[in-house]
């Protein structure tokens, strides 16, 4: 079980997805705090180690569509006490990494992990594990204010747009995300798994996958978001999240007008809050966010062994 404190609060609240907010820091870190001991105590999630402990995943999904074993560490413990809390996580770290070796000839394991967690990344440096990928949230706060000098045509997308999503994903292929930096997975696999997860959002997993809709060229470009209302949020904002997004050649200059009809849809759906999330090298995406008039909310790094 996961011991609450002032301390381990705030660290759960820089893993929040909107650890950004920190007007509801408390609210936030005990959220987060709260669904780890859940996934811990319904067996989705194990913690591993002594002295300090990480919670591991199992991500059966991924592992079914790698055909390798996918786990995830979620979050870490130590004593706040101990004078080298990163020598002592390196220790956690080799205990798991020699437990999975044990039962699996090939692993994949990773570990999002914010900014402000220094002792994990270091142990994780210690470790051996490589940076992949920085990323970026960017945020839109009271999004009934949000207004842009232009609108475009859009519509969502249906089951016959699939195969036109699915090659836009391909098409897009961005070099720096999480899947297409990590040698470990080749380059056609990386297409495939964001073609498939296009697909998914389309079959229902999103909310709402927007693409173009006027006819000068197939809608070859796609947004999906996932939307959480006011009475399900754990903030009492109704939250719009853009979750993926591609644009293939044949419509350039379309992300800028995707994302604002998104915060449209999100203006027009009574949320209070839009956010994204993007690579810190993905820098046409970062001038379009602050053009609608986004704001920088938090960073992480994504570690792989």
């Amino acid at each position: 079980m996961i011991r609450s404190s002032d301390t381990l609060i705030r660290r759960a609240f820089f893993y929040s997805p909107l650890g950004f907010l920190r007007a509801h820091e408390a609210t936030l870190g005990s959220r987060q705090l709260a669904e780890l001991a859940a996934a811990a105590a319904n067996g989705k999630s194990r913690f591993v180690g002594a002295d300090a402990r990480f919670l591991l995943t199992h991500l059966p999904w991924d592992s079914d569509f790698f055909l390798c074993p996918v786990y995830r560490l979620d979050f870490a413990e130590w004593d706040p006490e101990d004078p080298a809390p990163a020598e002592t996580l390196r220790a956690a770290l080799e205990h798991i990494a020699a437990e999975l070796s044990a039962t699996h000839p090939r692993y994949y394991l990773f570990a999002e992990v914010p900014s402000e967690d220094l002792e994990v990344m270091q142990a994780l440096g210690l470790a051996g594990y490589r940076l992949i990928e920085t990323r970026i949230t960017y945020f839109y706060e009271n999004l009934n204010r949000f207004q842009w000098n232009e609108r475009f045509p859009v519509r969502p997308a249906t089951i016959a747009d699939i195969p036109v999503v699915r090659e836009a994903a391909k098409e897009a292929r961005n070099t720096f995300d999480r899947h297409h930096a990590d040698p470990f997975f080749p380059l056609s696999m990386a297409d495939d798994y964001l073609a498939k997860f296009v697909e998914n959002s389309v079959r229902g997993f999103a909310d709402l996958v927007l693409i173009p809709a006027d006819d000068a060229a197939p809608p070859a470009a796609f947004m999906t978001a996932k939307l959480t209302s006011a009475a399900e949020s754990s903030v009492g904002l109704g939250i719009g999240r853009v979750v993926l997004s591609a644009v293939g050649a044949a419509r350039r200059g379309w992300h800028l007008r995707l994302m604002s009809e998104m915060t449209y849809h999100f203006q027009q759906a009574g949320l209070q809050l839009s956010c994204m999330t993007t690579q810190a090298t993905n820098r046409p995406v970062i001038r379009n966010c602050e053009k609608l008039g986004y704001q920088y909310g938090r960073s992480t790094h994504v570690f792989a062994r």
